[in-house]
């Protein structure tokens, strides 16, 4: 049976279908396990996944890389799966290399005098924050005969909430502020051209936040949300 792309129920398929790839990748964090500490972990979703391997008590990294590749695509040949090679990379984080998954990247921070392990630092792909801008652009644009609130309300404000409930996890409090700071700067220029200051209007620089957030409605939840895993 074949699901056309972008059906309904694709999503749940592809939840269900590798099942067995995620009871190997279970019982291959299991046995490698010693004292709490992992040695193997994985995330998926949908047909995105992502496998984290380090220095087990039993095996060096490369050896127990190399098993969980080779387990890997077993279960998958077994569901008569191949994985893209153009897309799949193998990442060294402790070398100083970046990993990028369902939008965010991860990379370790380096030790210092007062932190003396090394964090995981995850933050949203400058391309996602780029690209993300834009399309507010261009939403903007082609909402520019729509009064201010009509537009933040119907057209800007779910866009902004469902891009912030997604990255706001992790470190991602700058990359926040900055796509704050920038589309309230666009709600102004917005504001302005439809009313300008010969007709009773404002600059787009003196507008104030008031205006942005409580008179025309502006999304304003950018906090951080930390979460115990």
């Amino acid at each position: 049976m074949s699901v056309p792309q972008g059906s309904l129920v694709g999503p749940l398929f592809s939840n269900i279908y590798p099942n067995n790839v995620d009871k190997m990748l279970e019982k291959a964090r299991e046995v490698t396990s010693y004292k709490g500490y992992k040695s193997v972990e994985y995330a998926r979703f949908a047909d995105d996944l992502v496998v984290l391997v380090k220095r087990s008590r039993c095996c060096t990294k490369t050896r127990l890389l190399d098993k969980v590749q080779l387990r890997l695509k077993q279960e998958l040949a077994k569901l008569k799966v191949e994985i893209n090679e153009s897309k799949t990379l193998v990442v060294n984080l402790e070398a100083g290399e970046t990993l990028k998954f369902l939008g965010f990247q991860f990379r370790l921070l380096a030790a210092t005098k007062t932190l003396t392990f090394r964090m995981a630092e995850q933050r949203p792909q400058r391309e996602k924050r780029t690209a993300f801008l834009r399309e507010i652009k261009h939403t903007m644009r082609c909402s520019r005969f729509k009064p201010v609130a009509n537009m933040i309300r119907d057209d800007i404000n779910p866009k902004i909430r469902g891009w912030v409930n997604h990255f706001r996890c992790g470190n991602s409090g700058r990359d926040l502020s900055f796509v704050k700071s920038s589309i309230e700067a666009k709600v102004r220029r917005f504001a302005t051209r439809q009313t300008p200051k010969k007709r009773g209007g404002h600059k787009w620089s003196t507008w104030t936040p008031m205006a942005s957030y409580e008179d025309w409605g502006l999304y304003q939840d950018y906090r951080v949300s930390y979460v115990n895993v």
